[in-house]
């Protein structure tokens, strides 16, 4: 299943559009298909995997319902039944090209929509998009193969991500990636000399140098609580900026490997607890024990600028790290109760976007082992902001993700059929908006600045290349 954000745009082949979840059921005794050829630069693509893919009302996306290979000659034939569908392929890894719909798009939302009638036989032909692969090694300390290592890519003036694992010989090869610049990294070993930032054309493989991890550091330590398991965890670098975030085992052990040597602090996410550690290159060092008591409940009530109960605001607990504690929904009289505080000082936010009002927040004090209760938030107005987002020709681009980064709480929509978007109770003042497409090989990130005034309109135009 493909769950990336969709808006569709129907191109229907043969027959006239009708909306996607209608059905159509086969006369008794037909046989409907798909069949076609799957090429790249005019030459067939053999083995390649192809999907008729249905759209799913419920979830938003398009699920794959039948499926059929290629011969030698690229082609395939595959029976469905009497309905609406997308038809893609890909090829088995490592590939050279990049997920491709019928209509030789990787954009869901402007691929070709299929309507196949009862007893009908319809064509659908693919030419592949090219894609960019990524080649290299990793060794360890001793100049060894460094065996079963995760190795990520992202792009990063684009969506797309890949990863590998390295094999016996220490070798990986990642595909599925898009022109463009893009940072290559270990997991584990953000920050670290492994770090490389590599170029990426689309149709070749670029060729990493070898990854050496001589001079990783690692962090230890272990938290004690009633239960430990899985204790989320923010690691932070000397200027408190993220370096990684991680979990402690079912015992509550933690190790972070990977690392340059430095000053770091150690963050249990929610708690206010932490602890500095100094490593050096190469070695390990323990942050010792942690002691996280139980954990605890805020409640109170979020309220209209009016006074009135707002109800169905989200409400979202941070500490003073900035980390997550907590969160929960507000009900009919406007009261929420959230798990997950332990003691100091905390972050309470609240935000109800469709109605058009801020995210607000204030800060209040819990004590250990108490529930703290009687927190009131009273929300602000938003600013609107909105527009329509086009390519470099001028058309309207359905399907790309428009995003406010710096709200505290999540803000972001999806370019409707028009490539129109709104964003409702953006905070007032000067806005950064990002405005991105969910799909490797798509259309490059582009960022907006713009001012946003409450109770009002304002108007960002963007356009995509």
């Amino acid at each position: 299943m493909r769950s990336r954000p969709v808006v569709l745009t129907m191109l229907v082949a043969g027959l006239v559009a009708v909306p996607l979840g209608a059905s159509s059921a086969s006369a008794v005794g037909s046989t409907e298909s798909i069949s076609g050829h799957v090429t790249f630069a005019g030459q067939p693509v053999a083995g390649a995997i192809v999907e008729v893919n249905e759209w799913n009302n419920e979830d938003d996306v398009w699920e794959p319902v039948f499926h059929g290979t290629t011969d030698a000659s690229g082609a395939y034939s595959i029976e469905v039944q009497a309905g609406y569908y997308e038809v893609s392929a890909e090829t088995a890894s490592p590939s050279p090209y990049l997920r491709t719909d019928a209509g030789g798009t990787v954009r869901d939302p402007i691929a070709t929509v299929f309507a196949v009638k009862a007893s009908s036989q319809l064509t659908a032909d693919i030419s592949m998009r090219a894609g960019a692969l990524a080649t290299g090694k990793v060794v360890d300390s001793a100049g060894k193969p460094a065996t079963g290592m995760t190795v990520l890519v992202a792009s990063t003036n684009r969506f797309g991500q890949a990863y590998a694992t390295t094999d016996a010989a220490g070798a990986y090869t990642i595909e599925g990636l898009a022109t463009g610049p893009a940072t290559l990294e270990l997991a584990g070993t953000r920050g670290v000399a492994a770090r490389r930032t590599i170029s990426l054309t689309a149709g070749t493989t670029t060729k990493v140098p070898t990854i050496h991890l001589a001079n990783a550091a690692t962090i230890t330590g272990h938290i004690k609580a009633k239960s430990p398991r899985n204790q989320d965890l923010t690691l932070l670098d000397a200027h408190h900026d993220v370096v990684w975030n991680a979990n402690s085992d079912s015992h509550g052990n933690v190790k972070i490997t990977g690392l340059p040597a430095g000053a770091y602090r150690l963050v249990l996410d929610g708690t206010n607890l932490s602890k500095r550690v100094v490593v050096k290159t190469g070695k390990t060092a323990s942050f010792g024990t942690i002691t996280r008591a139980n954990r605890t409940y805020l409640s109170g009530t979020v309220t209209t600028p009016s006074g009135k109960a707002a109800a169905h605001a989200y409400v979202q607990l941070t500490d003073t790290w900035g980390t997550y504690a907590g969160s929960a929904t507000t009900d009919a009289q406007g009261q929420f109760k959230a798990f997950g505080v332990l003691s100091g000082a905390y972050r309470v936010h609240a935000s109800n976007r469709a109605k058009g009002y801020a995210d607000t927040s204030v800060r209040t004090t819990v004590t250990k082992g108490k529930d703290k209760t009687g927190v009131r938030i009273k929300l602000t107005p938003g600013g609107t902001l909105t527009g329509v987002v086009k390519n470099s020709a001028g058309a309207v681009v359905p399907g790309v993700v428009v995003v406010d980064p710096g709200a505290a709480l999540a803000g972001e929509v999806v370019t409707d059929s028009h490539g129109r978007w709104t964003l409702r109770g953006v905070t007032p003042g000067k806005r950064t908006v990002d405005v991105y497409d969910p799909y490797p090989g798509g259309y490059r990130d582009v960022t907006r600045t713009t001012t946003a005034v409450a109770g009002k309109i304002t108007t960002v135009s963007s356009t995509l290349r």
